[in-house]
C-alpha cells in the first residue's frame, strides 16, 4: 500500500520536490534522451549492419563467419552492394571479403561459379571507385588477406598500402590468391580514369582555359584521403586524385 502522503501528492498531479544533493530513483530514457534527436531508419539499419560487420569481423573469432556462410547466402551481401549509401556497400564489401577469404577457395569458386558474384561486384563497386576504403577491400581479397586484421584508421597511399600487404603481411611472400577479383578492380579503374578526364574536361570547357600544356603550369596534388570505413568520402563529382607518390 502507498503511504498517504505519497497518494496525496499523485492525487494533486504534484512532483516531488528534489534538493541540490538528491537525485530522482529512475529517469526514464525519454527524460534523459531528450535533448538527443532519435536516429532515422536508415541510421538505425546503418548501426545494426555496422553491429552486424564487428562481430563477423572479430580477428579472435572465425567462426562466425564461418557459419554465416553456411546460414545465408552470399547474394544478401550481393544486394547491399547495390545500396546507394556508401556506409552500406562499404560495411557489405568488408563482410563480403572476409566471407571469401576465410572460407577459402572452394567457397570462392562457388561464389564466383553458381552466383555469378564477381561480375555482380564488378558491376557495383565500379561506382564506388573514389572510396578508398574499396580498394583496400578488393586488395584484401586479391592477396588473400582477411580484412579482419587490418587496421583501417589510416591514409590511404603507397606507404600504408605495403605496410599492409607486405611489410605485416602474414604470408612470408605477397602472391595473388584469388585473382577472380581483377576484374572488379580493373572495372572500378576504368570508371574513375573516364570520370577524371571527363571532368577535367569540362572544367577546362567551363573556365574557357584550353590551353597547350607547355609543362610550367603548377602541379596538383591530391588531398590526403583516410582509408577508414566511417569516413564521409567525397562523391565522384567533387573527388580529388589520390597522390601514390
Amino acid at each position: 500500500m502507498r503511504p498517504k502522503a505519497s497518494t496525496a501528492r499523485l492525487r494533486k498531479g504534484t512532483t516531488q520536490t528534489l534538493t541540490p544533493d538528491s537525485t530522482p530513483r529512475s529517469i526514464s530514457p525519454a527524460q534523459s534522451g531528450a535533448s538527443s534527436p532519435p536516429l532515422s531508419l536508415p541510421d538505425l539499419g546503418v548501426a545494426v549492419l555496422n553491429l552486424l560487420a564487428e562481430l563477423l569481423c572479430d580477428p579472435q573469432n572465425p567462426h562466425e563467419i564461418v557459419r554465416f556462410a553456411k546460414n545465408v547466402t552470399g547474394k544478401w551481401l550481393l544486394y547491399l552492394l547495390a545500396e546507394p549509401e556508401q556506409r552500406v556497400v562499404v560495411l557489405g564489401a568488408k563482410i563480403l571479403a572476409r566471407l571469401l577469404v576465410v572460407n577459402g577457395s572452394h567457397y570462392v569458386k562457388k561464389f564466383a561459379d553458381k552466383t555469378g558474384g564477381f561480375i555482380l561486384m564488378k558491376n557495383r563497386l565500379r561506382h564506388w571507385w573514389n572510396t578508398p576504403g574499396i580498394w583496400t577491400i578488393c586488395f584484401a581479397i586479391l592477396f588473400g588477406r582477411d580484412v579482419a586484421t587490418i587496421d583501417f584508421e589510416r591514409d590511404f597511399d603507397v606507404f600504408n598500402l605495403v605496410d599492409i600487404f607486405i611489410a605485416h603481411s602474414p604470408q612470408s611472400q605477397l602472391r595473388i590468391c584469388y585473382p577472380e577479383v581483377f576484374p572488379v578492380i580493373t572495372a572500378m579503374l576504368e570508371t574513375g580514369l573516364r570520370a577524371i578526364v571527363r571532368d577535367r574536361d569540362l572544367t577546362r570547357a567551363d573556365d574557357g582555359t584550353l590551353k597547350q600544356d607547355t609543362g610550367e603550369g603548377t602541379v596538383t596534388r591530391g588531398r590526403r584521403r583516410t582509408m577508414s570505413l566511417n569516413a564521409k568520402q567525397p562523391t565522384v563529382g567533387e573527388y580529388a586524385l589520390v597522390s601514390l607518390h
